[in-house]
């Protein structure tokens, strides 16, 4: 390892963004670059073509062998749902679209076998990298991964191997792939610091699984991997760096990360128990999933539901837009892990920056406000009535919810609903069996839908708060900005009005509403909802059990006391300490050791 230059040994501060909790400690090293894409590409004549089609079968092949070796690892190191994300890389694997793709190019290019793997993969991913919506550029890492696995298996090259250090140590990289991640050593590993990957990329599904802290979104990495061997500190709360750390700073890092680490296993400790308050107001604990093999039905204990289900994965990593039954296939799969719960499926949410390969669409100068959610399925009712009649199909095998994303008029909703009563009709005519009544409900994530939620409310059955894009639309804020990320607060008194306003406004109406972003996972947001009147909690699987058992420690009286005091701070600093200061006591009186911690965990 390289030994800081002479005079950089001034402790210095970089931001990222937070993907993983937790206080690492340790030197810096720099992972060696992951087995490269720039593949030998040549020429082959007609005649050698067929033997290039073998050579890609054989690679494959051993791939498979290859990650399903992995996830058996996996899964002894973080269990099986975590372990599931290799599940997804295999069905990348497997899928006949992509396959196809490599061997047209092999065939009409002529090209050997490991050109047209990285021609392709480039294509995807690229393709997958410029979408808006993070969880669709962290595809293209898994993309990525898949693609150098086979041509790791074409070309026989290893990536380059460095020695780590003996001690807990700080990984660095540009790009950290899930295989790699699921290689990691974790009673070696203090932390990770990346430049690309979001909260929900498989690699940082992982790195928490591992209870790995980890900062993404580091713009400086190149100048903290010229530091190998410095000392450094990584704040998985907070996002934060802290390069040659001061004794006094290691000291007050060392006491906050022996706290957290105390406090995390009261947490997760227990069941998923039904969320009922301590008056006996039941509380809906919901997930938010992506894909079939995220529905477990022996993990939903506790569970009302599905919350949140991203159809638009369906649709990616793929040439071609889903048929009616292949997508039927999909919403069949997970209502049968389902079973007797409920499960609000998202129209597909697409559009501006958040583009699919096959679907070309023209550039725009601000893709974030642009065509995209509903409005493309507005504008294009095709794409839409096939999923409306897959999803219809699929609705008498359990509880099915019809979700708009990006919903910001009336007229919208009224178009939408018209459709959905025009293909059930439809559908009735050719003798397909579809219950009477589907609930219908939008997605308030635009400030104009807030604002008017009173009217939306008139036209829908049901309403879902999308309060990551919510908060960031609010405040103006991009929240996978490093420089402006600290911006986009939930405890934001602005958003908690907003969000106030929208939970009083669905309760006059009697409309059931939810609420799905990661504010509905905080602990710290967790009174202030419930005491707001907010009874659906949908969040990602982890935060489940400490959300559950939050709830079940107040009365409703005393989560609208707190309500009252948050909506009555005028700065987000002072609604902070307050709901922080609330929930230590609380979780002091279950014995949860939260007394120095400063950020939701």
């Amino acid at each position: 390892m390289t030994r800081p230059a002479q005079g950089s040994d001034a402790e210095k501060v970089l931001k990222g963004i937070p993907i993983s909790m937790g206080i690492g400690m340790g030197p810096v090293f720099p992972m060696p670059e992951a087995f490269p894409f720039d593949a030998p590409a040549y020429q082959v004549p007609p005649s050698a073509v067929p033997e290039e089609l073998l050579r890609l079968g054989r690679a494959i092949a051993a791939a498979r062998e290859e990650l399903a070796r992995i996830r058996q690892q996996a899964v002894a190191k973080v269990g099986e749902d975590d372990a599931r994300i290799f599940l997804v890389h295999l069905q990348v694997l497997e899928d006949p679209a992509l396959q196809q793709q490599v061997e047209k190019e092999i065939r009409e290019v002529r090209v050997n076998a490991e050109a047209a793997v990285s021609t392709v993969i480039q294509r995807y991913s690229v393709a997958f990298s410029r979408l808006e919506d993070p969880l669709a550029r962290d595809r293209a890492i898994d993309l990525k991964d898949v693609g150098r696995r086979i041509l790791h298996n074409l070309t026989r090259q290893e990536a380059p191997e460095s020695e780590a250090p003996s001690v807990r140590y700080i990984l660095v990289t540009r790009e950290l792939y899930p295989s790699d991640a699921a290689h990691l050593d974790s009673n070696r590993l203090a932390g990770i610091v990346t430049e690309t990957g979001g909260k929900a990329s498989h690699a940082a599904i992982l790195a928490r699984a591992l209870g790995i802290p980890a900062v993404s979104g580091v713009r400086e990495i190149r100048d903290l991997i010229a530091r190998g061997g410095s000392m450094a500190v990584v704040d998985g709360r907070e996002g934060t760096i802290v390069l040659n750390p001061a004794p006094e700073t290691l000291e007050r890092y060392r006491s906050r990360a022996a706290l957290f680490d105390r406090m995390r296993v009261a947490l997760a400790s227990g069941p998923a128990l039904p969320a009922i308050t301590r008056d006996g107001t039941k509380v809906d604990i919901l997930v938010n999933v992506e894909n079939p093999g995220d529905v477990i039905p022996e993990d939903l204990g506790g569970i009302a539901g599905i919350g949140l289900y991203r159809t638009e994965f369906i649709f990616m990593g793929r040439n071609t837009f889903p048929s009616e039954d292949e997508q039927f296939d999909v919403y069949q799969m997970v209502l049968r892990r389902a079973g007797e719960r409920e499960v609000v499926f998202r129209t597909i949410d697409i559009g501006g920056d958040k583009r699919l390969p096959y679907f070309r669409v023209l550039d725009e100068d601000n893709p974030a406000l642009g065509w995209r959610g509903y409005r493309i399925s507005d504008e294009w009712p095709d794409l839409f009535i096939v999923q409306v009649r897959a999803l219809l199909r699929a609705s008498v095998l359990g509880k099915v919810r019809i979700m708009l994303p990006m919903i910001t008029t009336v007229e919208e909703v009224r178009r939408a609903s018209a459709l959905v009563r025009d293909v059930r009709l439809d559908l009735v005519r050719r003798g397909v069996k579809v219950p009477d009544k589907v609930p219908l409900g939008v997605m308030i994530e635009v400030p104009a839908a807030a604002i008017s939620i009173d009217t939306l409310l008139r036209e829908v059955d049901f309403a879902s708060i999308g309060s990551n894009d919510l908060i960031q639309y609010l405040l103006a804020a991009d929240r996978n900005n490093a420089r402006v990320a600290a911006l986009s607060q939930p405890l934001n008194p602005s958003v908690l009005r907003t969000v106030n306003m929208i939970i009083r406004a669905a309760s006059s109406a009697g409309k059931p509403l939810s609420l799905c972003g990661e504010m509905a996972g905080s602990f710290y947001c967790t009174l202030a909802l419930l005491g707001m009147g907010l009874r659906r909690f949908s969040m990602a699987r982890h935060y489940v059990t400490g959300v559950g058992r939050l709830i079940r420690a107040v009365t409703v009286k005393e989560a609208e006391a707190t309500a009252r005091r948050a909506l009555s701070f005028a700065t987000t600093g002072e609604v902070k300490a307050f709901l922080q200061a609330r929930t230590r006591e609380i979780f002091r009186k279950m014995k949860v050791p939260i007394e120095e911690a400063d950020e939701e965990f």
